[in-house]
């Protein structure tokens, strides 16, 4: 899991989990999600660490390597 923290380091990532880092074609995709902490319920106001669902945003970064960077940011 080495490879992890260099890509979080390299990228400037902070607060997320990466999950998989795969080369596509000329591509790198990085899936990552946010980091499960303490927040207020959108609802009741009650602070909770649980999330009713997920969404990804996708994130087209600067090339390195000589190949395109793409994040895949899964988040509440």
């Amino acid at each position: 899991m080495l490879y992890k923290y260099f890509t979080e380091k390299l990228l400037g990532l902070q607060d997320v989990d990466i999950e998989k880092v795969e080369e596509i074609d000329n591509s790198i995709h990085i899936n990552c999600r946010l980091k499960r902490k303490p927040h207020k319920c959108p609802c009741c106001g009650k602070l909770t660490d649980r999330v009713h669902d997920y969404r990804e945003q996708p994130i087209k970064d600067i090339p390195a390597f000589g190949k395109h960077i793409f994040i895949h940011l899964y988040k509440r």
